[in-house]
């Protein structure tokens, strides 16, 4: 208000608002007109072991024919719902121009819809489902072995990422029997360049001496085991430079040949 001299100044606290206004980052950028593709072909298997990774493609085309107009957007992938997963961002030109888009998950124990849909870029730079003409569901199946077989529960076993020079390295590990008959199983730690047997488990020392007795672990269907491998022993450990291991599942009726294998590098840092 204008006081008595003039001035201007506050008119008093229960005269003043603030109104808080939110900062917003733009997660992609507008192209000013509609998403113009169509998920055209796709490569989805229609069935999967339990623990197998399943991979695939779905193949994203250009569907306009406006000279010098191109289409934005990209692929959400969500299995049965759960937390999604994105591809790229694609930017095609309007003449039939396509890409393929890859997926990868891990199945579980029971069957699973695969859902792509094609997000486009709105005019607040946020990403947005393009429309239900944008969306396909595939279903996969799930499949037994008939017979005893060992799968790497790749969701609980997880390796270190990086250690230093001479580090231990230890890796809590879960087989389990996704047959259909009990089995008899091991797991075993290479190392993935020189397939140097690391360690073997289950493996029990025999008191007073540096000796180990290893048997078999006895797996229902369904059953799982979990069992630490590590490298205590072996001589020096973490080398200075990243380390290529392999983690193995074998059952006794098949003990030269691995039911399912996990490769990983565990990376050197100073």
């Amino acid at each position: 208000r204008c006081n008595e001299y003039g001035e201007w100044e506050n008119a008093g606290p229960k005269y003043k608002k603030e109104f808080p206004i939110t900062l917003r980052i733009a997660e992609c950028e507008y192209t000013g007109h509609a998403i113009d593709a169509k998920i055209d072909h796709w490569n989805v298997p229609d069935n999967a072991t339990e623990g197998e990774t399943v991979t695939g493609w779905i193949k994203v085309d250009g569907d306009c024919y406006t000279p010098g107009q191109t289409t934005r957007g990209r692929v959400k992938f969500t299995v049965n719902g759960g937390t999604p997963e994105y591809s790229t961002v694609f930017t095609f030109d309007c003449f039939g121009e396509t890409g393929e888009m890859p997926f990868s998950f891990v199945m579980p124990d029971y069957d699973v819809t695969l859902t792509a849909e094609i997000e486009r870029c709105n005019e607040y730079g946020e990403w947005e489902t393009a429309g239900p003409k944008y969306k396909k569901e595939y279903t996969i199946t799930l499949v037994m072995y008939e017979e005893a077989f060992g799968r790497i529960d790749k969701e609980k076993t997880i390796p270190p990422y990086s250690r230093q020079k001479g580090d231990e390295i230890r890796i809590s590990t879960t087989i389990k029997n996704i047959g259909g008959t009990k089995g008899e199983f091991q797991m075993y730690l290479f190392d993935d360049t020189t397939n140097e047997l690391i360690e073997k488990e289950p493996c029990t020392g025999i008191p007073f001496t540096d000796k180990w007795i290893c048997t078999w672990k006895d797996l229902s269907p369904g059953g799982e085991y979990e069992r630490t491998l590590d490298t205590d022993w072996w001589p020096g450990a973490m080398p200075d430079h990243d380390w290529k291991l392999r983690i193995e599942v074998r059952k006794q009726t098949t003990p030269d040949v691995a039911d399912d294998t996990y490769p990983f590098t565990c990376i050197s840092v100073v």
